[in-house]
């Protein structure tokens, strides 16, 4: 090869890492700017998460020091003794649903809300979408065989059920502390 065919080679190279290098430098500083914003979103959205499923609940605390049992992410505890709220989660049929799922001292649901899930729109809609037929009839509930399943929708209920159950079974733990 020629001088001039290395540089004419060489020359585009050069060109396309300077831009690879100088869009990195803007990603990285963009994610550095919007970091504390995102963070500041989501601590909100885990804090009207915690308060529709335990209204009555305060100053939440995470309890720790438990082993947690399978399926359960997280326990927190309501500063004012309204009752506890569980992370939890069940295999629904298009994989996990994670719950967050609110139980007051009498060991009642107080309320639930699916976090995520990777259930077929549509069809699971009735069991976790917002408002759902399926959550409304949790509310009071102390046990899971209290629980109807929705008639299509039955791996998308047997998840949440799972989910359920997960909370109940952490709540016998911290009962025992």
């Amino acid at each position: 090869m020629t001088a001039t065919k290395k540089s004419s080679l060489a020359a585009p190279v050069v060109v396309l890492t300077v831009i690879a290098f100088a869009i990195a430098a803007i990603l990285a500083f963009v994610n550095d700017l919007t970091a504390p914003i995102i963070q500041a979103q989501e601590k909100a959205a885990a804090q009207a998460a915690l308060l529709e499923v335990m209204p009555d609940g305060t100053d939440f605390t995470d309890v720790t020091g438990l082993e947690l049992p399978e399926n359960v992410v997280k326990i927190q505890k309501a500063g004012n003794g309204a009752g506890y709220v569980f992370t939890t989660y069940g295999k629904g049929f298009g994989g996990n649903i994670q719950v967050m799922v609110g139980i007051d001292p009498a060991g009642a649901i107080t309320g639930t809300k699916v976090l995520t899930h990777g259930e077929s729109a549509g069809i699971s809609d009735p069991v976790v979408g917002d408002g759902s037929e399926f959550q409304q009839q949790l509310p009071g509930v102390t046990d899971v065989s209290e629980i109807e399943a929705v008639s299509g929708a039955t791996k998308s209920s047997g998840g949440m059920i799972a989910a359920i159950q997960a909370a109940f079974d952490a709540l016998a733990l911290v009962d025992a502390e």
